[in-house]
């Protein structure tokens, strides 16, 4: 079992690399395709490449997202239990273009809803913490639509230190 200090360490390197990304790998692995998405990512992804034997519009947005979870999840990690500053900036940068989506976004206090911000074009969302949280577990979730599906949403869930 690793111990702490290795744990630590992991979570480091991890943050070191991704805070030197200038680019989001999203690895396609299923349809055999990889893309890579300038960071800050602004804006779902509109991809309309050809994917071989399927005539559906392919699900290229949450395949993006799965990967920005992971790197905001990481860095969150970094800024959390080792107090790195940039990893700190490299969030905030995501978390700041990734507010700007359309979308709505929802504080969860111990899993419960308790501040909705609906959807807006405006790049910044301030999710007020009602002072009745007390220590529980905060989580931001956001959600965004598809612009050729308006009805198909994404959600992200972040956990708040």
């Amino acid at each position: 079992m690793p111990s702490a200090a290795d744990i630590q360490s992991e979570i480091d390197r991890r943050a070191k690399h991704l805070c030197q990304q200038r680019v989001l790998a999203v690895d396609y692995y299923r349809i055999r395709k990889r893309l890579a998405v300038p960071l800050p990512v602004h804006a779902p992804l509109t991809a309309c490449y050809p994917v071989r034997n399927f005539s559906a519009r392919y699900t290229w947005t949450i395949w993006l997202l799965w990967a920005l979870e992971d790197r905001i999840e990481t860095l969150g990690a970094a800024v959390t239990f080792l107090d790195s500053a940039a990893a700190r900036t490299a969030v905030v940068a995501d978390l700041a273009a990734l507010a700007a989506w359309p979308g709505a976004f929802y504080l969860m206090v111990a899993g419960k809803k308790a501040v909705v911000h609906w959807y807006t074009p405006s790049p910044e969302v301030a999710l007020p913490i009602p002072e009745a949280a007390g220590h529980e577990s905060l989580e931001v979730r956001g959600f965004v639509r598809e612009q050729a599906q308006p009805d198909k949403k994404r959600m992200l869930a972040v956990a708040v230190a």
